[in-house]
C-alpha cells in the first residue's frame, strides 16, 4: 500500500446552521456548531475562521495561561494526555495485611534462535516503508472523522460545558434524529497565538476525548486519545509543523474507508518540522519518535529520529541520528541505531562512519550486521 493511499480523499463536511446560545439558566453550556474554542492573540491577522462562528474562548488569551499540554511548544516534544482522575474508592487504599505477596514475574525473553534469519534488504525495505509512512501520516482523515461524527449534534445533545476555562461537550444521549452520543470531546483552534515569549505565533488545532458517536444509519466513530497539527513561522523565517496522533482512533464511514483511521492503523506518532527555502538549496530538519503500526503497514517505532540537510550543522547530512525499530515481512524485531547520536549537552556526535547505515541488533539485543536507510525517507518522504 503506498503511504498516500492512508490519507485518501477526504470529502468536505457540511456543517449545519448554529442554533444560537443556550437559555440563560445553562449559562454554562453552549450549542454552537463545530463545537471549537478559538484563541487569537492577533485578533487582526489573516487566518481563516470556522464555518458558523466559533465558540469563543472563556477568557482572553493574551490575559489567559495556555493548557498544561501546550508549554514549550516551541522547544520540546509534546505530549497529549488524556485520562480521568482522582482518590481510589473506600477500601481500595491498600490490600489487607496478610494479603499474599504476588510472585516475583520474569518475562520469558527470546533466544538467539527465535530472533529470526537477518535480511539487510529486508530490514532495509520495512524501514523505509515505515519511516515515510510515519512521516506522511496526516491528521486530516481524524478531523473529517471528528467534524462529520459531530454534524449529528443538535440542542444539549451533546451538552457543552466550560470549567477552568476548558471548553468540553460530555453526555451519553441520543438526538431526535437517532444519532447516540457517549463519552466526551475538547476540540481547540488556536489562531496567531503565542505559546511562548519567542514571539512565534501558532495556528493549530487541538482534539481530544473518549467517546464513541453512532448516527441513524449505524456508522460509528471512535475517538480515544488526541491528536494536534500546528503551523507556524518564527523570527527567522523558518516554517514550522507539528503533528502529534496519540490514541486509538476508528470510523466505519465510507467516504473514509481508504484512509488510515478506516483501516485500523494505530499511530502513537510526534514529528517537529522546520524548513526554510531562503537557503541556497532549501534547508530542512525534522525530528520523529513513536510507533506505527497495523493496517497492512510495517510496524515501527522510532527512537528521537533526527535528519537535517547540510547546512543546518548536523555532523553527518547523509546519515540519520537516532535509532528505528521495525518488524519484518517474517515478524522478526530488528533495531537500528545510526552511528550519528545525541550527546548530554545537546549537541550531535558522529561515532562511526557517516555512510547512511547504522548497527542492527535482534531482538536478544545482539549486534548482527548493518542496514542503511537515505535520510530523505524523514526529510522528504513523499518523495518516495
Amino acid at each position: 500500500m503506498g503511504v498516500s493511499a492512508l490519507n485518501g480523499d477526504l470529502p468536505s463536511p457540511h456543517y449545519p446552521a448554529a442554533p444560537g446560545r443556550a437559555p440563560s439558566h445553562r449559562p454554562r453550556a453552549r450549542v454552537y456548531l463545530p463545537r471549537r474554542c478559538v484563541l487569537r492573540s492577533n485578533p487582526s491577522g489573516p487566518r481563516s475562521r470556522p464555518p458558523h462562528g466559533p465558540l469563543p474562548c472563556p477568557a482572553d488569551p493574551r490575559r489567559r495561561r495556555p493548557p498544561a499540554r501546550w508549554a514549550g511548544i516551541g522547544a520540546a516534544p509534546l505530549a497529549i494526555a488524556v485520562g480521568c482522575g482522582g482518590a481510589p474508592p473506600p477500601g481500595a487504599d491498600k490490600p489487607a495485611a496478610d494479603a499474599a505477596s504476588p510472585a516475583p514475574w520474569s518475562p520469558a525473553l527470546p533466544s538467539p534462535a527465535d530472533a529470526g534469519s537477518f535480511d539487510a534488504a529486508a530490514v532495509e525495505a520495512a524501514m523505509d516503508a515505515g519511516v515515510r509512512a510515519f512521516a506522511t501520516l496526516s491528521a486530516d482523515p481524524l478531523l473529517t472523522a471528528y467534524d462529520l461524527a459531530m454534524q449529528g449534534a443538535e440542542g444539549y445533545c451533546p451538552a457543552w460545558y466550560e470549567v477552568d476555562g476548558n471548553v468540553f461537550w460530555y453526555s451519553s444521549c441520543t438526538t431526535s434524529a437517532g444519532t447516540w452520543y457517549d463519552g466526551y470531546g475538547f476540540d481547540y483552534i488556536y489562531e496567531d497565538h503565542a505559546f511562548d515569549d519567542s514571539g512565534t505565533l501558532w495556528d493549530m488545532r487541538a482534539i481530544s476525548g473518549a467517546a464513541t458517536v453512532r448516527d441513524a444509519a449505524g456508522s460509528t466513530f471512535h475517538l480515544g486519545g488526541g491528536m494536534q497539527v500546528g503551523d507556524a513561522v518564527d523570527a527567522g523565517g523558518w516554517d514550522i509543523r507539528i503533528v502529534q496522533l496519540s490514541g486509538s482512533f476508528r470510523t466505519d464511514d465510507p467516504s473514509l474507508a481508504n484512509t488510515w483511521i478506516g483501516q485500523g492503523v494505530t499511530p502513537n506518532t510526534y514529528i517537529y518540522r522546520y524548513d526554510n527555502p531562503a537557503y541556497a538549496g532549501g534547508a530542512a530538519f525534522a525530528y520523529a519518535d513513536g510507533d506505527l503500526g497495523g493496517g497492512g503497514l510495517p510496524a515501527v517505532s522510532l527512537h528521537a529520529l533526527v535528519g537535517a540537510t547540510a547546512n543546518v550543522g548536523l555532523p553527518c547530512p547523509d546519515e540519520l541520528a537516532g535509532a528505528v525499530s521495525v518488524r519484518d515481512a517474517g515478524g522478526a524485531w530488528w533495531t537500528v541505531t545510526f552511528d550519528v547520536q545525541a550527546q548530554d549537552d545537546g549537541s550531535y556526535a558522529l561515532l562511526g562512519d557517516c555512510d547512511g547505515c547504522g548497527t542492527v541488533s535482534d531482538a536478544t539485543g545482539a549486534a548482527v550486521g548493518e542496514a542503511c536507510l537515505d535520510p530523505s525517507a524523514l526529510l522528504d518522504p513523499e518523495a518516495g
